[in-house]
């Protein structure tokens, strides 16, 4: 639930948006007409995607938004920008938290960086393994700690 600066919500964003564009409650950009085109600019085919689409097929749609980014496209800035916002409030949240280092993970790690403030780039440390091998070593320590409960309970 917590995707704010996730390939799945830019994906989403930019769908959702290029309906806006195409319903003309906003402005029509390379990247709206870029979508609409892929969809065959039929917003029936939008909706039915989106009825059945994971968060993975979502995030297909990221690597097209940082292409236009790139370009200054005025639609695909904004949905960058605000990835990059929310990915600040949750460094600075872990920052807040004591999180002895951060490191970027996933698909948007690599294009996310150079949109990411200057100073937090200092915050940001390369990872030592994947989010798998993290989410094991944390499942790992919540049984032993859940192990050492019942042994002093039981």
């Amino acid at each position: 639930v917590s995707d704010e600066a996730s390939g799945h919500r830019i994906g989403r964003e930019a769908l959702r948006r290029a309906l806006w564009a195409f319903d003309g409650r906003a402005e029509k950009t390379a990247l709206s007409m870029a979508i609409l085109d892929r969809f065959g600019r039929d917003p029936a085919k939008i909706v039915r995607f989106a009825s059945r689409a994971t968060p993975a097929l979502y995030a297909e749609l990221s690597p097209l938004v940082f292409q236009y980014a790139s370009a200054q496209d005025p639609l695909a800035v904004t949905l960058v920008r605000e990835t990059a916002e929310a990915a600040v409030a949750i460094i600075n949240r872990l920052v807040e938290a004591g999180a002895p280092a951060i490191s970027l993970v996933g698909g948007l790690a690599a294009p996310l960086t150079p949109w990411l403030p200057s100073g937090i780039h200092d915050l940001i440390t390369e990872p030592q393994s994947d989010a798998l091998d993290g989410s094991i070593l944390m499942a790992r320590r919540a049984f032993l700690r859940q192990g050492a409960v019942q042994l002093r309970v039981g």
